[in-house]
């Protein structure tokens, strides 16, 4: 994800409006339940699994340095419901990290078989899963991550990825 916030913030904010210390300290935090509880995908998570990450963010911050303890529940919080531009950015950079990781063979393997262990059709919850992806990159205002996003849902679409 840093790798594609580097690329992507002179794109997406060329006016350097951004604060990239909180961009970073986003990416780092974004995925500290999941240290706890191990990752699931977007897709196949339930209502359970908010539940069980927030327990998850309280168990971590327990585990944790004082210096990094006062932040984890605010940045978790600004990556679950994002209000400002460095969460909307960080956000869709998770989103983006996650449509690179299937245009690998790997990648792709992996969410079938999540996806058939969690009962869903990739072929069906794929476009919706996109849909919202786009919406929300539309409604961040973030218009190279979107064509960028774009290119790699058709080559994925192109290539029988999906």
């Amino acid at each position: 994800m840093l790798f594609l916030a580097h690329y992507f913030k002179p794109l997406e904010d060329p006016e350097l409006k951004l604060d990239f210390e909180k961009v970073i300290k986003l990416i780092m935090m974004h995925d500290m339940g999941e240290i706890e509880t191990g990752d699931v995908i977007t897709v196949a998570k339930t209502s359970n699994h908010d539940e069980i990450e927030k327990k998850a963010i309280r168990s971590v911050m327990e585990k944790s340095p004082d210096f990094v303890k006062n932040e984890i529940q605010e940045l978790y919080d600004e990556m679950e419901n994002p209000q400002t531009p460095e969460g909307r950015f960080t956000k869709a950079i998770d989103k983006l990290e996650g449509q690179i990781f299937w245009v690998e063979r790997e990648g792709v393997e992996m969410v079938a078989h999540i996806d058939k262990m969690a009962g869903l059709d990739i072929s069906v919850v794929h476009p919706i899963m996109m849909n919202k992806i786009y919406a929300l990159l539309d409604e961040y205002n973030l218009p190279y991550v979107r064509r960028f996003m774009e290119v790699i849902d058709r080559e994925k679409m192109k290539t029988g990825l999906i």
